[in-house]
C-alpha cells in the first residue's frame, strides 16, 4: 500500500526567465517533472525540446537543467538584444552548455545560423558560459541515444 503519512513533497518550481504557452494550435508545448528527489517543473516549447530536455535528464554527466533561459547581448547599451536558449545543462565538472534547439529544416535557410554566429561571438565574452550547442535531429535516433552520447561543442579557441 501507498505510505503518504511522511507528507507529500511537490516539485520545485521552474526555472524558466519566460513561460511557454499553457497551449499551441500550432506546435506541442508541455510542462514535465523532471530531476532527481521531487524534482523541478520545466516547460518546453516544443516535443524537440522536450525529448531533448528529458534526454539531457538521463545523462549522468549533467548536475542541474534549466529551460528557457534568457541572454542579453551586445556592445551598446541602447540596443541591447535579447536570445531565450532552451535549456541551459551545467555538468558536475561545472561546465555549462546553452542549447538551442530547432528542427533541421529551420535552419535551412541560414538566418538563425547567422543569429547564432552573432550570439557565440558574443557570449563566450561571458565567463560563466563555456559552450553553445544545436544538436541535430539525428540526436534523438533510438541508435544514438546512449547514456553517454557525444556533444558536439563550439568552444572558446
Amino acid at each position: 500500500m501507498f505510505d503518504i503519512s511522511g507528507g507529500i513533497a511537490l516539485p520545485s518550481p521552474s526555472v524558466a526567465d519566460r513561460d511557454v504557452p499553457a497551449a499551441s494550435k500550432g506546435h506541442c508545448t508541455a510542462h514535465a517533472v523532471l530531476g532527481d528527489g521531487e524534482g523541478t517543473r520545466v516547460q518546453a516549447e516544443s516535443w524537440l525540446e522536450l525529448c531533448h530536455q528529458m534526454l539531457l535528464n538521463a545523462d549522468e554527466e549533467v548536475a542541474e537543467l534549466a529551460e528557457q533561459q534568457r541572454f542579453i547581448f551586445g556592445e551598446d547599451e541602447d540596443d541591447l538584444r535579447e536570445h531565450i536558449f532552451d535549456v541551459i545543462a551545467t555538468l558536475h565538472d561545472g561546465y555549462r552548455i546553452a542549447y538551442t534547439i530547432k528542427p533541421e529544416i529551420r535552419l535551412a535557410s541560414g538566418v538563425f545560423l547567422e543569429e547564432m554566429a552573432e550570439i557565440t561571438a558574443n557570449i563566450f565574452a561571458v565567463s560563466e558560459w563555456t559552450s553553445i550547442v544545436q544538436p541535430d535531429d539525428e540526436e534523438l535516433a533510438p541508435a544514438k541515444v546512449a547514456p553517454k552520447r557525444s556533444r558536439k561543442r563550439k568552444t572558446r579557441g
